[in-house]
């Protein structure tokens, strides 16, 4: 019971508590998992990683450019992330992203944005002109 209070207090209440706000929602996700891999309790680190796994909608290529909105996004990746954007090719579309859990240390915002995820502001009737200035 003690390991289950110290992962609520240390972890996942900060990630609940930014979980409403849809210009972070990926960086959340992303930070959150990142995180859930070096809790030191292996059996809620695994049981947590895999239930959240399942749920990374705002990891998507469809939403995962929302982030550019995200101040604590520092420049560097914002620009990673534009350059993806014009950049990257990506295989079958998907809803929600799919990860391999022993490899998100190493992920970043940027290796979730394809070509197609461009897509959400056509969809949503914004010009999508901003994506190509920089972020500073």
């Amino acid at each position: 019971m003690r390991d289950l209070n110290t992962f609520i207090t240390k972890i996942y209440i900060k990630f609940w508590c930014l979980a409403p706000v849809a210009s972070k929602a990926a960086w959340n996700d992303l930070k959150l998992l990142q995180q859930l891999q070096l809790f030191p309790d292996r059996d809620i680190s695994e049981a947590t990683s895999r239930k959240l796994a399942g749920q990374l909608w705002y990891l998507s290529e469809e939403l995962i450019l929302f982030t550019v909105f995200d101040s604590d996004v520092g420049v560097t990746t914002k620009r990673a992330m534009l350059k993806a954007s014009m950049e990257t090719e990506g295989g079958e579309s998907l809803k929600r992203a799919e990860i391999q859990l022993s490899s998100m240390q190493q992920k970043t915002l940027a290796d979730f944005v394809l070509k197609r995820s461009k897509t959400v502001f056509m969809t949503l009737g914004v010009p999508d002109g901003f994506l190509v200035v920089d972020p500073e």
